[in-house]
């Protein structure tokens, strides 16, 4: 069976855009699947930096990254797509060239945004970006996760205005239940390599928004 292709971007920075990409990876692996992640953000390549610190552990289990462009991204999912269950593509904040190609070939796209004005703004650039590749890769759904929500403020304003304003305004995005929040055991995870499903000591909170990104994002998706 083909890989199960899942894009993580948007058109802002500093939503965990990595950060996602790299503990989904983390969560699929543990759950027996063989993961390759593609890191298409070559100003940032942050997916890439983790995957390199990731593989001097050998306690941890392999999961391959490698960068790509525009150029060679199309290539690189044929080949990969017989060889893993998995594949997600870590993508810069832009509308970029391969953002679009990565759309065409994907199940999923998920976007975090942070709740606020400024990020919730930026969802109508991701709304067209859906529609725009639905027109070719009717398969894909999509996905907004807010993301960097305060961990120490409740925010309930805050979070409550974002998921009215994302319903109603586009319908045709899931906005998932799980919130991600800005706590300090995801970076320093991914300073280590790891995801916060590995990291030390436990973070009972984060493990939870993972997982039930997680079960939201794949268990309704791939069988």
């Amino acid at each position: 069976m083909p890989a199960h292709i899942a894009v993580i971007g948007g058109q802002k920075g500093g939503t965990s855009k990595s950060t996602i990409a790299q503990n989904l990876a983390v969560a699929l692996t543990g759950r027996g699947h063989r993961v390759g992640v593609i890191d298409t953000d070559n100003t940032q390549n942050t997916s890439l930096v983790w995957s390199e610190s990731r593989a001097a552990d050998s306690t941890l289990a392999e999961i391959r990254c490698e960068d790509a462009d525009a150029g060679t991204l199309g290539g690189m999912l044929t080949a990969w797509r017989d060889q893993y269950s998995h594949i997600i593509v870590d993508t810069g904040a832009s509308d970029s060239e391969e953002l679009r190609t990565a759309l065409l070939r994907a199940d999923i796209f998920i976007s975090p945004t942070q709740p606020n004005q400024a990020d919730l703004w930026t969802v109508a650039r991701v709304d067209q970006l859906y529609h725009d590749a639905r027109r070719i890769n009717q398969r894909l759904r999509a996905w907004v996760v807010l993301s960097r929500a305060s961990s120490t403020h409740p925010q309930r304003v805050e979070l409550a205005a974002a998921e009215k304003f994302i319903t109603k305004t586009y319908p045709e995005l899931r906005l998932s239940r799980a919130i991600i929040r800005d706590r300090a055991s995801y970076p320093r995870a991914l300073g280590e390599g790891r995801g916060v499903l590995e990291y030390s000591p436990r973070d009972e909170k984060a493990i939870a928004e993972v997982n039930l990104l997680t079960a939201e994002l794949y268990d309704e998706q791939v069988s």
